[in-house]
């Protein structure tokens, strides 16, 4: 087994706690992370205590924080909607890139296995190369494109609408198992 998945732990966030709140605050206001989001602006304090109040005790949001080597690194949020959901993730800048693949193997793995979904959904900017890249690699696939709907850096960015279904995540996964060691 990969010495990478052995040392990330997802742990269900649902109770708000100020300290973690802004850790996870710190991380969303990392550069890497922003430049990657809709909203590309340096989050408050406030707005982010009270989306995060608002959202944590929603039933339809599931969070999980993300441990890296017993820290804090990141957040997952799936947002449920009868049988399918949204969702989206995040780890800070000092991260081996490695790890983006084994939270997305353990986050697909939890979300299929724990919950009634048969559909998972995200969203991406198409400036976010890398992690278009590795949704597609773990089966999802562009269902719907937006055209240029943010403006940065001189030029435009369009919105990628990727989806995974469940049938081919359970065929897809044994090969992401067999590549990542799990």
């Amino acid at each position: 087994m990969s010495r990478y998945i052995n040392s990330i732990k997802l742990t269900r966030f649902n109770k708000f706690s100020y300290d973690i709140a802004l850790l996870i605050l710190e991380i969303r206001n990392q550069h890497h992370i922003r430049k990657n989001m809709i909203n590309d602006q340096i989050i408050k304090v406030n707005d982010h205590i009270n989306w995060l109040k608002n959202n944590i005790t929603d039933k339809k949001n599931i969070f999980y924080l993300i441990y890296v080597k017993k820290k804090i690194a990141g957040l997952i949020r799936f947002i449920i909607r009868d049988n399918e959901a949204d969702w989206s993730f995040y780890l800070e800048k000092n991260c081996k890139n490695i790890y983006g693949a084994y939270v997305e193997y353990l986050a697909i793995e939890r979300i299929f296995r724990l919950k009634k979904i048969d559909i998972l959904r995200c969203q991406v900017l198409s400036n976010n190369i890398r992690i278009v890249s590795l949704h597609k690699k773990f089966g999802f696939t562009i269902n719907k494109i937006e055209k240029e709907i943010l403006h940065r850096e001189n030029s435009y960015l369009d919105l990628f609408f990727l989806e995974n279904n469940k049938e081919s995540w359970i065929i897809k996964r044994r090969e992401i198992k067999n590549k990542l060691k799990c």
